[in-house]
C-alpha cells in the first residue's frame, strides 16, 4: 500500500468531499474499519473494556464513533472529553452516542478517569493529522498521565491516525502518546514508517478509505499489508509432490551455534518448502541429529557433496550460526564460486562479506541480504545515520535486496523502491528470531517466488507469526524464537483470510 504524506491525504479527503461523500459519511467508514481491525487484532481481539480518550475536531469524533460501534459489540467503555466544548460534528455524534446508550460514561474530570484493567484498551483520539506543534494544556498533560498508567496498569494503548502529538514536522516526539498500536486511515503516513518514531507508533494497521485516489502517490514508498501480499502465496495443486515445491539449501550452524540451524531448518519445513537440506559441520551433525525434525535432511559440509547441493537446489540461505572461521570463510567463497542464481546471505554470511569485501563482487544479482542496522554499518564502514538513505545506497550499488532488520523493517530493492513492514511485537527481540526469518524467505524461493516478492512475504509472515505465537505465549518477555516457528501455520492462514 502507498504510502502519504499529511498534506496529500487531506488534499484527498478534500477531493472525495467534493466529489460528494460527506464528512459524516467518511468518520462512519472509519471508525467501523477501526472496530473491525480491534475485533481481529491479535493485541486486541480479546479485550472487551475500552477508555476513549477524545479530543475536540474530528479525531476525537472517530473516537465517539468507535466508542458506540464497541459498546454495540457488549465492550465497557468510557468516553474521556478533554473538553466539553467539542466540533459541530462529534457532537452530533456524542448525542447519537448517548441516544443509543443514556447510561454511557462520559467524562471530562481527570479525577473520575479510570484506567482499564491489563486486558483493556486505552484509545486515542486527541489529536488528527491537522495537528502540527506539541501538544500543551489539558491534553499534554493527559498524554503524559497515559503515558505512565501505561507503564504501570500494563494496559494496551491504540491511537487513531496517529499518535496525539506526532506530526509530519516532528523531529522528536518525547511528548507524543506511546502507542502498542496505530490505526491510520486512507492510507499509512510517511511519519508512521519512520524507525526513529516506532516507540511511539507501534504495529500499524491501515483503514482503506481511498483505494481509487492511490495511483495519485509515489510508488517507490509502500507498506507490506495482507490484502497485497496473499496473491503471492503459491497455491497447491491436488497433483504434486515434494520436488513440487522446491529444495531449500541452508548452509548453517557451528560449535556452539547449531541452534541457528535448528531454528532456520525449521523455518523452512513448515514455510512450505518441499525438500530441506541442511549442510553443517561435521562436528555438528551428531548435534543436531534428533533436534531437528527427521524431515531434514543433515549432510556434512565437507565432505564433497556441496557442488551437487548448490546445483540441484532452487533456494540457498548461507550463515545462520556459520562462525567467522577459515573454514566458514572457504564453504563461502566456494558457494559463491560456484553459484549463478540469487542466494540469501545472513548473520555470520554478512560478518564474512564486512571482514573480505572482495567478496562482495561475487554476490549474484538479486540476492537477498539480511542485516540488521549493526551489521550494515560493518558492510558500509562506516555509521549508520540515514538508515533508508544508506540502505538504498547499497541495494543500489551491489544489485541486492536488502532487508534491513528493524521495528519497522524495510525491504529495500535496488532500484530504489523500500516496503516498511507492519508485522510482528517486541517479542522478536530475542536470539534467534532472525534465523526463523531467513528460514521463512528461503521456503518461498524454494516455491518459486523472485527474491523481491520472497523477501516481502516472508518479513510479513514472520512478524505476523510472532503476533500469533504472542496470543499463545501469553507474554512479550516469554517469546522465544520457537514459538514463532510453530505459529507460522496461523501466520499463513491470517493471511489467506
Amino acid at each position: 500500500m502507498r504510502i502519504a504524506t499529511t498534506q496529500e491525504i487531506q488534499g484527498i479527503e478534500k477531493k472525495v468531499i467534493e466529489e460528494g461523500i460527506s464528512p459524516e459519511r467518511l468518520m462512519e467508514i472509519a471508525a467501523h474499519g477501526m472496530r473491525d481491525i480491534l475485533q481481529s487484532d491479535p493485541l486486541t481481539r480479546n479485550s472487551k473494556e475500552a477508555v476513549v480518550l477524545a479530543g475536540k475536531g474530528n479525531n476525537g469524533g472517530d473516537g465517539i464513533v468507535l466508542a458506540r460501534l464497541l459498546m454495540e459489540e457488549g465492550w465497557s467503555v468510557q468516553l474521556f472529553l478533554v473538553s466539553e466544548e467539542i466540533g459541530e460534528l462529534p457532537q452530533k455524534k456524542l448525542e447519537q452516542l448517548k441516544r443509543l446508550f443514556p447510561d454511557v460514561d462520559v467524562i471530562s474530570d481527570l479525577l473520575k478517569l479510570k484506567w482499564p484493567s491489563s486486558e483493556g484498551i486505552v484509545i486515542d483520539a486527541l489529536l488528527g493529522i491537522g495537528a502540527r506543534s506539541k501538544p500543551h494544556g489539558a491534553i499534554a498533560k493527559l498524554i503524559a498521565l497515559t503515558n505512565e498508567s501505561r507503564w504501570r496498569f500494563f494496559f494496551r494503548t491504540v491511537a487513531l491516525d496517529l499518535p496525539s502529538g506526532l506530526c509530519e514536522e516532528s523531529s522528536e516526539a518525547d511528548e507524543a502518546m506511546i502507542a502498542d498500536l496505530t490505526i491510520t486511515v486512507g492510507f499509512p503516513k510517511t511519519v508512521l514508517v519512520q524507525e526513529k518514531f516506532s516507540n511511539w507508533v507501534g504495529r500499524l494497521e491501515v483503514v482503506n478509505l481511498f483505494d481509487s485516489e492511490s495511483e495519485a502517490l509515489s510508488d517507490q514508498r509502500q507498506l507490506l499489508i495482507p490484502q497485497e501480499l496473499r496473491g503471492l502465496l503459491p497455491r497447491r495443486l491436488s497433483q504434486s509432490y515434494k520436488g513440487s515445491y522446491g529444495k531449500g539449501l541452508i548452509i548453517a550452524g557451528s560449535l556452539g551455534m547449531t541452534g541457528a540451524a535448528a531454528l532456520t531448518s525449521m523455518a523452512c519445513l513448515k514455510s512450505g518448502a518441499g525438500l530441506t537440506y541442511l549442510s553443517t559441520f561435521t562436528d555438528c551433525i551428531p548435534m543436531l541429529t534428533g533436534v531437528v525434525p527427521p524431515e531434514v535432511m543433515i549432510r556434512d559440509l565437507f565432505s564433497g557433496e556441496l557442488f551437487q547441493l548448490i546445483q540441484s537446489c532452487n533456494a540457498i540461505a548461507i550463515g545462520p550460526g556459520l562462525g567467522q572461521s577459515q573454514e566458514s570463510l572457504s564453504a563461502f567463497s566456494y558457494l559463491l564460486d560456484h553459484v549463478q542464481r540469487p542466494i540469501l546471505i545472513d548473520a555470520d554470511g554478512l560478518n564474512l562479506l564486512a571482514s573480505n569485501p572482495e567478496l562482495e563482487r561475487m554476490i549474484p544479482p538479486g540476492s537477498i541480504l539480511t542485516p540488521h542496522e549493526g551489521e550494515l554499518a560493518r558492510l558500509l564502514k562506516v555509521d549508520l545515520i540515514d538508515r533508508e538513505q544508506q540502505a538504498l545506497q547499497y541495494a543500489r550499488e551491489k544489485s541486492v535486496i536488502l532487508v534491513l532488520k528493524g521495528t519497522r523493517t524495510m525491504v529495500v530493492s535496488p532500484e530504489g523502491r523500500i516496503d516498511y513492514n507492519s508485522s510482528g511485537n517486541p517479542g522478536l527481540s530475542k536470539g534467534g528470531s532472525g534465523d526463523v526469518l531467513t528460514g521463512i524467505i528461503v521456503a518461498l524461493m524454494a516455491q518459486g517466488l523472485d527474491s523481491w516478492n520472497a523477501a516481502r512475504l516472508g518479513v510479513w509472515l514472520h512478524g505476523k507469526a510472532a503476533d500469533e505465537a504472542l496470543q499463545i505465549v501469553g507474554a512479550e518477555e516469554s517469546l522465544v524464537a520457537s514459538d514463532i516457528v510453530q505459529a507460522i501455520p496461523q501466520a499463513l492462514l491470517q493471511l489467506r483470510r
